[in-house]
């Protein structure tokens, strides 16, 4: 490949990025927009509309974690890092998902209770499904406008854990 290619490859991503993250809803989230709709959460109840962590928010970081997962077993310590950065922030909602994704969810109730605080669980992979199409791998973070639209994602994690590595992994995100 040539050069030239790779930088008009390039350029056209970055138009792109840019415009996308331009076109970000500003409003914050209703109960029609908010993403993980009918989720269970931890302790099989459903989740209380009031107590939605994205709602009146403008937007939601959500990762979504494999109890089979490797990285995403290395992941569940990072949470707490991120979810302390995140509660300083009125605008951003966060939400923390143990699902199956595309493997089983053997281990999900114990990945749920090592992290702690509200867990959302995904054991038939619904939520999974929805996200398929804008990530492909486990830990996955998708960062959402007051639309429910996807506006930024990442997928894996920090190797080291602390609150100036989750401020700096945030920052990343445009979060």
């Amino acid at each position: 490949m040539s050069l030239k290619l790779i930088g008009a490859v390039l350029v056209v991503l970055l138009v792109g990025w840019f415009m996308l993250n331009q076109a970000e809803s500003t409003e914050p989230f209703t109960q029609a927009t908010l993403p993980g709709g009918e989720l269970r959460a931890y302790m099989a109840r459903r989740v209380n509309i009031d107590d939605h962590p994205c709602v009146a928010r403008s937007r939601c970081l959500v990762v979504y974690l494999a109890p089979w997962c490797g990285a995403c077993k290395s992941t569940k310590k990072f949470v707490p890092y991120v979810r302390d950065m995140l509660e300083q922030d009125p605008d951003t909602g966060f939400m923390v998902v143990v699902g199956k994704g595309w493997g089983n969810f053997d281990g999900g109730h114990d990945m749920a209770r090592d992290i702690g605080g509200q867990v959302y669980l995904d054991d038939e992979a619904n939520y999974w499904r929805a996200l398929r199409h804008k990530v492909n791998a486990v830990p996955a973070w998708v960062v959402f406008d007051g639309l429910g639209e996807a506006i930024e994602t990442e997928t894996g994690s920090p190797r080291r854990h602390s609150h100036e590595v989750a401020k700096s992994f945030l920052a990343d995100l445009g979060v």
